[in-house]
């Protein structure tokens, strides 16, 4: 049984798939989060630029995005002039975790990786990490 709560947590869940996102804003919200959504990768950028500093304590991306891909994604936000946006907690998703490359994610600037289904224990572990 998961007891990670996620009060007072603003996350911003970016993927492709319309099931998937309104699934990881169920599990999140079921847990005290509010959670954003976003299709496209451009979309969930220029969010995170016009939200208010701080707002989001951290974003979920689906690695494999039509357009740009998870990796382009991460660059894209760790390249942002903000303070709060280069050093955000970002989370790579991916459905496929047979032919993930760890080593990739690990030096795309991501804090952590996530195995579909999202589990909310574990991306609430990764949040509170010390960086």
């Amino acid at each position: 049984m998961c007891v990670a709560d996620f009060k007072g947590m603003n996350l911003l869940a970016v993927d492709d798939n319309i099931v998937n996102l309104e699934i990881t804003k169920a599990i999140f919200e079921a847990r005290n989060a509010k959670v954003d959504t976003e299709q496209i990768g451009d979309n969930a950028i220029e969010k995170l630029k016009m939200s208010a500093e701080n707002y989001y304590s951290a974003v979920l991306v689906d690695l494999e995005m039509p357009y740009k891909d998870g990796f382009e994604i991460i660059k894209e936000i760790r390249e942002l002039e903000r303070a709060d946006l280069k050093n955000i907690k970002i989370i790579i998703m991916s459905a496929d975790d047979v032919f993930v490359d760890h080593n990739k994610i690990e030096q795309s600037g991501a804090d952590g990786f996530l195995a579909k289904p999202v589990e909310a224990e574990t991306v609430y572990n990764i949040l509170n990490q010390k960086q």
